[in-house]
C-alpha cells in the first residue's frame, strides 16, 4: 500500500497545475477540461510507476534507499521529460489556436500543458521525496511494533527489563 500512495501524490499536483494554468489564461473549469485531466493522470501516474518501479528493482538488488532513488532518478529523468514534452507539443497547437472554433478544446489542452508543466517537475522532486518518506515511515512502525522505539509516556529502554 505505501507504493501505492506514493504514485497517489501525483495526482493533486497535475491538478493544481491545471486550475492554475486555465486561471492564468482567464478559461472556465468545464466538464471537458476534467476528461483532459483524466487522459493527463494516465501520463502522470505513467511517469510515476517508471520512477518508482525502478527505484524498487534497485532496492530488491540490495542497494540502499539513498543510492537507489538518485540512480532511478537519473536513469528515468530522459523518459519522464521526453514524454511530457511530447504530450505538450502535441498539444500546443489547440492551446494557441484562435478561439471562436477551438474555444472547447483550447480549455482541455491548456489545462493539460498546465498539468504536464507542475506535475513533471513535481514527479522529479516530490515523488523520490514521497518515496524517502514513506520508507523512513515505515521502518518507524517496524521499530515501534518491535518495541525498539521509545516515546513519551512509555517506560525507558533501559527499563523494560521487569527489575525494579
Amino acid at each position: 500500500f505505501s507504493t501505492a500512495l506514493v504514485l497517489m501524490l501525483a495526482i493533486p499536483l497535475e491538478g493544481l497545475g491545471s486550475i492554475g494554468a486555465l486561471w492564468l489564461r482567464h478559461m472556465d473549469w468545464s466538464p471537458p477540461v476534467l476528461w483532459g485531466m483524466v487522459i493527463l493522470a494516465g501520463i502522470v501516474l505513467s511517469n510515476s510507476i517508471l520512477m518508482v518501479d525502478l527505484m524498487l528493482h534497485f532496492r530488491r538488488r540490495g542497494a540502499d534507499r539513498d543510492h537507489a532513488i538518485v540512480a532511478a532518478s537519473a536513469q528515468r529523468l530522459r523518459p519522464v521529460l521526453m514524454t511530457a514534452i511530447a504530450a505538450g507539443i502535441g498539444m500546443a497547437p489547440v492551446a494557441i489556436w484562435p478561439p471562436p472554433a477551438t474555444a472547447q478544446f483550447q480549455e482541455i489542452a491548456t489545462g493539460i500543458i498546465g498539468g504536464l508543466i507542475t506535475s513533471t517537475m513535481m514527479t522529479l522532486i516530490a515523488i523520490p521525496v514521497a518515496y524517502s518518506l514513506m520508507d523512513d515511515f515505515l521502518a518507524f512502525m517496524h521499530r515501534f511494533y518491535l518495541n525498539d522505539v521509545w516515546l513519551p509516556g512509555r517506560r525507558d529502554p533501559e527499563q523494560r527489563g521487569g527489575g525494579a
